[in-house]
């Protein structure tokens, strides 16, 4: 189980994540992230990703995870997207 002590107090049950505060430096949850990484089985991780794609994709967060599953980064989606409107604005003007 992963934990930090110190300034940032940060533990869990194995369900639930305690943090005693609002506010951490992002190195420090970093620093948190990698050691819960490293507990993880490859099974733990590759459900997780599943998870993160079905409720996620489409966030700026789970960018590297759509990348390394293939699929297309938000930016990419936001291209694609006015890339259409472009396109349906083009055939728009053609048929004044």
């Amino acid at each position: 189980m992963a934990y930090m002590r110190g300034d940032y107090y940060i533990y869990s049950d194995g369900k639930n994540l305690y943090i005693n505060s609002e506010s951490f430096p992002m190195k420090t949850i970093d620093e948190y992230v990698v050691m819960r990484y490293a507990e993880m089985s490859e099974k733990q991780i590759k459900d997780i990703e599943k998870r993160v794609m079905e409720k996620h994709y489409g966030n700026f967060g789970a960018d590297a995870v759509a990348k390394k599953h293939g699929k297309k980064t938000c930016l990419e989606l936001i291209d694609d997207e006015i890339k259409r409107k472009q396109e349906k604005d083009k055939k728009g003007d053609k048929k004044k």
